[in-house]
């Protein structure tokens, strides 16, 4: 159980310097937010392929050996941006592709890993939803330190050098998985496969299709991703505009890290036994209500305490979509389910931000704040109101 929440908090952490500085390095050498967001739709859409196509083969690997096998593919397409950037040069076209084999090796690997803490959990003898909130915890902390540390290391040594440090974190999470996961938590591997790839794929689809409340929660979560992918991009654009330094964005991401670990503590302590379906829905109400105090355009502190209690309000919804999805699926179909419903959660990140970098050039950044507002506010009344998430606590 330690050896995947450390492994998770490496890669977690690594990720989030990535997602401060491949924005930086793309807005700071082209001065456009349009290919700022481009670049970081790019990142997102390969998860969604990854995740819709890659649970099979998570499922006929073996979680541990998927997650192994993802973390080595995610390194080695981290580490070509760095190196031909300072050696060949590196083209636009070519960070877009090797962001692009990063996020296709990533999503396999985060559905094995997250294939693998049922099993954990009840190895542990622990409940699922206290080990989800742990899970999540250990990542929203590295969420926290991941920015902060971009910020700083930005400054001082260059937005590609950070990039290093990512690849390596995928090799160390690696290797503890290698040496820390008991070898029986390998999914499918001992199962009899007499039906094809697609066929399996397509199983998975007329699970998720029969369970409406799964494909409720991950429509949902589609609906607050979106949000999520505006604000990629106007963050760093407010930090630029706004507040003037590289190490704000940190700041920003970090003051939402901090927050999100704060409520998930919380959650973790307080939580578990209330109603996942309020928790759920006045989670997204309260991100929309704490970024809508954006719009007033607040400085250094006013930007991180309202990142901070969006965290706050966002910290108990993954714990809670988690639990959910893991009461809801046969084990057997897990690397299936979980990617599939990780491809629809994630599918609306890439247009999110695709549509970001236009929205804030075409409108300005108070009106893509408000939209980012607006749609978290929407997905949070919904969910309190829609009769099937009632189905989140029987």
């Amino acid at each position: 159980m330690f050896g995947l929440l450390a492994a998770n908090a490496i890669s977690t952490t690594g990720s989030m310097m990535t997602l401060v500085a491949i924005p930086w390095f793309v807005l700071q050498t082209t001065g456009s937010a349009a290919k700022t967001g481009i670049a970081t739709a790019v990142a997102a859409l390969p998860v969604i392929l990854g995740s819709a196509l890659g649970g099979a083969l998570v499922d006929r690997l073996g979680f541990k050996t998927a997650s192994v096998l993802a973390d080595l593919g995610s390194a080695a397409s981290v580490i070509l941006i760095p190196l031909m950037y300072h050696t060949t040069g590196l083209a636009f076209w070519q960070l877009l592709l090797f962001v692009f084999l990063r996020g296709l090796f990533d999503s396999p690997g985060n559905t094995a890993r997250t294939s693998m803490l049922p099993d954990l959990a009840d190895r542990a003898g622990l409940p699922r939803s206290q080990v989800n909130a742990a899970s999540q915890g250990i990542q929203r902390g590295a969420a926290l330190l991941g920015p902060a540390i971009a910020g700083v290391l930005i400054a001082f040594i260059g937005a590609s050098h950070v990039l290093w440090v990512d690849a390596g974190s995928f090799a160390v999470s690696a290797l503890i998985v290698t040496v820390a996961i008991p070898g029986l938590l390998v999914g499918r591997a001992d199962v009899s496969r007499s039906a094809g790839y697609l066929s399996e794929i397509l199983d998975g689809l007329r699970f998720v299709r029969r369970n409406g409340l799964l494909l409720a929660i991950a429509l949902t979560a589609a609906a607050s991703n979106f949000c999520d992918g505006l604000l990629t991009v106007a963050a760093p654009v407010y930090a630029q505009d706004v507040l003037g330094r590289p190490i704000d964005l940190g700041m920003m991401f970090s003051g939402l890290g901090a927050g999100g670990l704060t409520g998930i503590l919380l959650f973790g302590r307080y939580g578990t036994h209330a109603s996942r379906r309020l928790l759920f829905g006045a989670g997204f109400i309260g991100v929309g209500l704490a970024f809508g105090t954006l719009l007033l355009l607040p400085g250094r502190i006013g930007v991180v305490a309202a990142m901070f209690l969006g965290g706050v309000a966002a910290g108990p919804i993954n714990p809670i979509l988690l639990t959910v999805f893991q009461d809801h699926t046969l084990p057997e179909m897990r690397g299936r389910i979980f990617g599939l419903l990780t491809a629809v959660a994630w599918s609306m990140i890439p247009v999110g931000r695709l549509l970001g970098g236009y929205l804030v050039e075409w409108t300005g950044l108070r009106v893509a704040l408000a939209v980012i507002a607006a749609g978290y506010l929407l997905a949070g009344f919904t969910a309190s109101v829609a009769p099937i998430f009632s189905r989140m606590d029987r």
